[in-house]
């Protein structure tokens, strides 16, 4: 209700806690919370009932407020998807005389209004350039006619194999580290049709151990940490 109650108030943080009143450990379990207001003059109850109209549109197949997100229709089809392995077969909400039945028909309603909010929105538009950043990946190398040896980098996502330039001083380390996971940190080169680079300019390039070792560090590269267009390709 805090993501339903942010929209209604169109405030970037909740304005209310739910307090647990009371609790029956009987089956059903029973669990009464009271909305409190975390500001002076603030009354929560309009917020709510909004909330629970809007869930109500929803099940009933109706159209719901356009402010609500596609991430906010996740959080409530997950909640009204049924898990009896995880103990919980039914989850029903009421507030005042508004009562919701979190199960299958509000599922399925919930992805359907989703998959049209999605298909509304527009394609992403990509554009050329140049970023610094970094890339993951297995190192996998191939030989051409010249005996040369050509790295490319295999990312766990996105284009099956990304090309890599280094300096010459660099060529024992990608020897060494051929068939590997390695993070390469350098200049990434996209070509506009996708956010994923075709060619890396490596300057430097280190090992990463087994999935238990990886950190959030890791995943740099994923995203660009700065974008240089080429000339005559950026937007005016």
């Amino acid at each position: 209700m805090a993501y339903f109650e942010r929209i209604y108030t169109e405030r970037p943080k909740r304005s209310s806690d739910l307090n647990i009143v009371d609790l029956a450990r009987e089956n059903p379990l029973v669990v009464s919370m009271r909305p409190t207001s975390r500001q002076k003059g603030y009354w929560p109850r309009p917020a709510y009932h909004w909330g629970f109209s809007q869930l109500s549109k929803i099940g009933l197949g109706g159209s719901p407020d356009p402010r609500i997100p596609p991430e906010l229709l996740e959080n409530v089809y997950d909640l009204a998807q049924v898990d009896p392995g995880g103990g919980v077969i039914k989850t029903v909400a009421q507030f005042e005389e508004s009562v919701i039945d979190f199960n299958g028909a509000l599922a399925a309603a919930v992805r359907l209004r989703r998959t049209e909010l999605v298909a509304a929105m527009p394609s992403p538009e990509w554009f050329a350039g140049v970023s610094k950043g970094a890339i993951v990946g297995e190192l996998r190398g191939v030989t051409d006619i010249d005996g040369e040896r050509e790295f490319f980098l295999c990312p766990p996502s996105g284009p099956k194999r990304v090309k890599c330039v280094f300096t010459e001083d660099m060529r024992p380390d990608m020897n060494r580290l051929l068939f590997k996971t390695v993070r390469i940190v350098g200049f990434l080169y996209h070509g506009g049709s996708t956010p994923y680079p075709t060619l890396v300019e490596a300057e430097a390039i280190a090992e990463i151990g087994d999935s238990s070792d990886y950190r959030m560090r890791d995943l740099e590269g994923m995203f660009n940490s700065g974008y240089y267009p080429i000339e005559g390709q950026w937007p005016q």
